[in-house]
């Protein structure tokens, strides 16, 4: 009587092998991209701000939207005054 073990961890290892070279480019890009950024660390931090604020800007915006979009009042109290600010 044989029984059949489920392992999530070697479910997806031949999926991995085949794809070995995008993730080698990965590598080789994350690596390029981390070098650079050690190398202009005032650039590189004047961008994580600016996308962290846009992420920001935008998350409020679809939370003030979704506050009106709520259709009840007591939804709207509880929304507005956490998404504005």
């Amino acid at each position: 009587m044989s029984e059949f073990k489920f392992n999530p961890l070697t479910e997806g290892i031949e999926e991995i092998r085949s794809s070995w070279g995008w993730l080698l480019a990965l590598g080789i890009i994350s690596t390029m991209l981390g070098t650079g950024c050690l190398a202009f660390s005032v650039s590189a931090t004047f961008a994580t701000v600016l996308v962290f604020g846009w992420v920001l800007l935008i998350g409020g915006v679809v939370a003030v939207v979704q506050a009106f979009r709520t259709g009840t009042w007591r939804g709207f109290t509880c929304s507005a005054p956490f998404s504005a600010a």
